[in-house]
Parts: structure tokens; C-alpha cells; sequence
């Protein structure tokens, strides 16, 4: 009968041998190089990489409880660590202000492009200079000093 016929897949009976649904591909909204959307994303990973003042107080308390309890090379490596981020930062930016002044000052023959960006001084330009991590207080720096 019809329903044992169809209980199992054979050479038989046709089951599975129509055409198979294929899952519906979800077009996902792709960022074109270059692009503000792009620059505008990469700014804000930028400024969240940054430690401000209050991840620094927060920073500063746990260095402080840390050699309070005698943990002083966990402490001495974590502020180390906020110290080398910190001229990473500062070096990342001195870096590309000299390359930009570099490249202002080429002849146009040598640099094509540096004639067009001269005048062009995007809106978030100011806002990654001025990305500083905030500073740690003098005293931590005196007790590892002495360490």
C-alpha cells in the first residue's frame, strides 16, 4: 500500500527526490573601504581604547589595594602596562602628525595627492589628536620608584 511505500527512502519510491529549500541568504550591510561610515567606526574604537578618568580612578584604586595586600609585582605590572599604553598612544599620534607635515611639505611632483589633502582636514581629525589617556597620580609613580 501507499504508506508502507513511503515509510522508507529507496530507489523505489520518491521520496526526497524533489528539489531541496535552500536557506534564504541574509544580505548583510557591508562597509565600503574608506567610506564616513567606516572612518566614523573606527574613530569610535579609537576613543573606547583610550582610558578615561573614571576607568583610571578605578585603575589607580586596584593598584593601590593590590600593594596594600603585598601583590606589589601584579600592581608594578599593571601600572606598567597603563604606562606603556599611555606613550603608545601618544607616540601612534606624534607619528602621523609628523608623516601628514612630511608629506605637506613634498613638491607636488612627488607627492600627487599631498596638493589635494593640503586644504583637507577631516572633522574627526581634532578629536583623535586630542585622545589622551588620562594621567596617574604623582604618588604611584613615587612608590615605584622606589620598587
Amino acid at each position: 500500500s501507499d504508506h508502507d511505500r513511503n515509510r522508507h527512502k529507496s530507489k523505489f519510491n520518491t521520496i526526497g527526490k524533489g528539489k531541496k529549500k535552500k536557506a534564504k541568504k541574509i544580505s548583510k550591510k557591508k562597509m565600503r573601504p574608506g567610506s564616513e561610515e567606516e572612518l566614523q567606526g573606527l574613530v569610535a574604537v579609537l576613543k573606547s581604547s583610550v582610558v578615561e578618568k573614571t576607568y583610571c580612578a578605578i585603575l589607580v584604586e586596584t593598584i593601590s589595594y593590590l600593594s596594600q595586600i603585598g601583590q606589589l609585582s601584579i600592581a608594578r605590572d599593571l601600572y606598567q602596562g597603563y604606562l606603556k599604553l599611555s606613550d603608545k598612544i601618544l607616540e601612534s599620534q606624534s607619528t602621523r602628525i609628523q608623516k601628514a607635515k612630511v608629506e605637506k611639505s613634498l613638491p607636488e611632483s612627488v607627492s600627487g595627492t599631498a596638493a589635494i589633502m593640503e586644504n583637507l582636514k577631516l572633522p574627526c581629525e581634532a578629536d583623535v589628536d586630542a585622545l589622551r589617556c588620562a594621567t596617574m597620580p604623582q604618588e604611584l609613580n613615587d612608590m615605584f620608584c622606589y620598587l
